[in-house]
C-alpha cells in the first residue's frame, strides 16, 4: 500500500537567490511504527531551513520577539484498511521554484482486534541494529463494561542500570457505543500508549516488568526480548 501526494507553496516575499541557499529539506514522521485496521495514523510533513525564518518581517514600530521554529509543517490523518507494509512517501514540495523531496515511512499494519478483552503488551520487532528504537505498545481492549474508562500504564523515570534510553510516544483511545439493548449500551473502548526504547549495548535486551511503575490492578506482563546486533 503506498501513498503519495505534493504540496506547492510560494512565499513572496523571498527572491530566488536566498531560496537556493537556504538549505531546505522535508521530512515525513510518524510518531508510531505499527497501527491496527482501521486505527488512525497520524503524520507529520515539516519542512524546515534558515531561509524560513525571514519570512515574517516586523512592521513599522515593531520588533520581531520570537520568529519560531523554522519550519513549516502539514499534519494529515490516514485510517489504513488493510494488514501489511504501508509506505507513505516519498514526498515533494515546491517553495519559490526550489523542490525538496522527503524519504518514505513505512508503518506496519496489524490485524483487526480478536475480540479478546485486556492490556496487551507488544513490541514492532525481536531484532535491531545497535543504535535504532524498539517500538513497545500497550493496547487496552474494553467491550460491554458499562463505566470502563481505560488503563493508564507508567514507565519508570529513573533507569538505574542506564542501559537504554526512552522516550513516551503518542497515545489514541476510542469509544464506540452501539445502539441500546435491552440491558446496557455496547462498548468497544481502545486505548493505545507508546514508548520508543533505544537499547545502548549489543546483545539481548530485555524489557521487564520492573521498568514499569506498578502496573494497574488485573494487568500482566510477560518479559520481551531483542537481539541487539553490531552495526556492520
Amino acid at each position: 500500500m503506498k501513498t503519495r501526494f505534493m504540496l506547492i507553496c510560494s512565499a513572496c516575499l523571498l527572491t530566488a537567490h536566498t531560496v537556493l541557499g537556504s538549505g531546505l529539506t522535508l521530512k515525513v514522521s510518524s510518531g508510531i511504527k505499527t497501527a491496527r485496521i482501521g486505527k488512525r495514523i497520524d503524520l507529520t510533513l515539516k519542512m524546515t531551513g534558515s531561509v524560513i525564518t525571514n519570512i515574517v518581517d516586523a512592521p513599522p514600530g515593531a520588533e520581531v520577539e520570537n520568529r519560531g521554529e523554522r519550519a513549516f509543517c502539514y499534519n494529515v490523518s490516514f485510517a489504513p484498511k488493510t494488514e501489511g507494509a504501508c509506505t507513505f512517501g516519498p514526498y515533494s514540495l515546491s517553495l519559490n521554484g526550489q523542490s525538496v523531496t522527503s524519504e518514505a515511512v513505512t508503518i506496519h499494519v496489524l490485524p483487526k482486534w480478536n475480540g479478546e478483552t485486556g492490556t496487551f503488551f507488544r513490541i514492532d520487532r525481536d531484532k535491531i541494529i545497535l543504535g535504532e528504537d524498539i517500538e513497545l505498545v500497550a493496547e487496552t481492549w474494553g467491550q460491554n463494561r458499562k463505566g470502563f474508562s481505560g488503563v493508564r500504564v507508567s514507565m519508570k523515570i529513573a533507569n538505574p542500570t542506564n542501559d537504554y534510553e526512552c522516550t513516551w510516544g503518542p497515545t489514541f483511545n476510542s469509544l464506540v457505543v452501539s445502539r441500546p439493548t435491552t440491558n446496557a449500551y455496547g462498548r468497544q473502548i481502545y486505548d493505545r500508549q507508546t514508548w520508543l526504547i533505544k537499547p545502548k549495548k549489543v546483545g539481548t535486551f530485555s524489557i521487564t516488568k520492573d521498568m514499569f511503575e506498578p502496573l494497574p490492578e488485573g494487568v500482566e506482563f510477560s518479559d520481551l526480548y531483542v537481539t541487539v546486533s553490531q552495526e556492520k
